[in-house]
């Protein structure tokens, strides 16, 4: 690869930050010289590659010494996935020979223009300070709200950044939160979590969907957690609301957290549901959905055969190589495949969207898909699904389209939903029981992109239908 002086500009939401390479190829590390607008700007750039920075070769960057490939593919990660807000655009100044690495960087093609708030708000990675500028909270010298702001929701509140979505805090944890229920009786409890609602969402009652998040956490490690959602019932059993629990790792960790912040013997605890992150993102802003019981049906098989799928197939070549990674893994590792006793490699390699689509004609797909161009992202790392009997060795792959589809699925076909975390990979192959753990985190195909521009879509039979996106 040509050798150059590349300079990589990025707008950040405190200024611009210009980062200079010293002479190098485009996939090769060398020195940098960071230069800012202001103190602040920097220290976003460097929050983000801290957060976000995964290069190519599947191992933290340092923003000093790295190539200039491993830090675009960050800001692409960026852009295709996490939709982080603390960087806007961004675009590769010098360094960039139409004709020679035009296949690997657009330098204009990446740039977001999306509309910021008047009042931004950097996600930080201190929590607890951020709820505790609430006017409800003990920890600062700011005059207890009246009834009537509690009201109105008119008082001070604590707004931390979680994965994106913007919290408001009304009572973080030690506070007490307090109100009339609809017989007419005061209540008041301490609160052991944060509460607030999360900004921009519509819950059943009309007003914002609620939240309770895990204090002394960081916002970084609650981004890559599950959210518990709780459909709160009445007394008689109907539903009431949502209330959805965040930092935690369990349903039974989040069911007991939920209990913690309402008085004894409080029978409100309905259905609790896990949900991805990046699902539960898209449920929250979507008022229909909010608008009614989450409660998941659990029909979680272990084979589908009897149902339909959605999957987007990679080409050959792309396919081809994860086989022959699969085939270079120790022979000792690979499972045998129970028909054949050959080594239970994936020969044709595909990221599944939909699993569980009860028979449907192929119109309703096509319909579902409809204005879809194509579906983009990047891999991640090796990771594994540890089953009964093998391991399931896997390319996580990360992408806003394939989430969106997923989600899209479930409302527009009729399907079996299954209360299991959806998960975009790619299949490898099937290992012995416990040979899995040591590929997990490794970085073979971390950063290298894909894009599909049709999906298959399989019936319960096993026929094959093409789609063209």
């Amino acid at each position: 690869m040509i050798e150059s002086k590349y300079q990589i500009e990025i707008m950040t939401i405190l200024g611009m930050v210009n980062v200079s390479f010293q002479e190098t190829a485009w996939d090769e590390p060398a020195d940098t010289s960071i230069t800012p607008w202001n103190e602040g700007a920097e220290k976003v750039f460097r929050w983000f590659v801290r957060d976000f920075g995964v290069g190519v070769t599947g191992v933290r960057i340092n923003p000093d010494h790295c190539s200039p490939v491993d830090l675009v593919r960050a800001l692409e990660i960026n852009d295709s996935y996490n939709k982080d807000r603390s960087i806007s655009e961004w675009r590769v100044l010098s360094g960039y020979v139409p004709g020679v690495n035009d296949d690997i960087y657009d330098p204009f093609k990446n740039i977001r223009e999306e509309f910021f708030p008047d009042e931004m708000i950097l996600e930080s990675s201190d929590l607890d300070d951020e709820a505790n500028k609430a006017a409800t909270s003990p920890e600062n010298d700011l005059p207890e709200p009246t009834e009537g702001q509690k009201k109105s929701g008119g008082y001070k509140k604590g707004h931390p950044r979680i994965a994106g979505l913007e919290i408001a805090i009304e009572n973080p944890a030690g506070s007490e939160r307090s109100g009339t229920d609809p017989g007419g009786k005061k209540w008041s409890i301490k609160m052991v979590d944060h509460y607030g609602y999360v900004k921009g969402s519509i819950g059943y009652d009309k007003d914002h969907v609620d939240v309770f998040i895990n204090p002394g956490m960081d916002v970084a490690d609650i981004a890559e957690m599950p959210v518990f959602v709780v459909d709160q019932i009445n007394a008689d059993g109907s539903f009431d609301e949502h209330k959805c629990m965040m930092g935690y790792v369990t349903k039974k960790e989040a069911s007991k957290a939920y209990l913690a912040n309402y008085e004894k013997g409080w029978t409100g605890l309905g259905a609790i549901t896990k949900m991805d992150m990046d699902d539960f993102k898209i449920w929250v802003m979507d008022k229909k959905e909010t608008k009614k019981p989450l409660v998941l049906e659990s029909a979680y098989r272990d084979s589908y055969s009897d149902y339909g799928c959605l999957l987007a197939e990679l080409p050959e070549a792309e396919s081809m190589v994860i086989r022959n990674f699969a085939y270079s893994l120790p022979e000792n590792d690979l499972a045998k495949h129970p028909d054949t006793g050959e080594p239970w490699v994936e020969h044709k390699s595909h990221i599944t969207i939909r699993y569980g689509l009860l028979p449907t004609d192929t119109k309703s797909v096509e319909n579902m898909v409809k204005g879809v161009s194509n579906i983009r992202g990047v891999y991640g790392k090796l990771g594994v699904f540890p089953g009964k009997n093998h391991d399931v060795l896997i390319i996580k792959a990360h992408s806003t389209d394939l989430f969106q589809l997923h989600h899209e699925s479930s409302r527009q076909l009729p399907c079996i939903e299954a209360e299991f975390q959806y998960t975009p990979h790619v299949t490898i192959a099937y290992l012995n029981k416990g040979a899995g753990a040591k590929y997990v985190g490794m970085g073979f195909f971390a950063g290298v992109r894909f894009d599909f521009e049709q999906v298959t879509y399989s019936d319960e039979q096993g026929n094959n239908f093409p789609i063209k996106l």
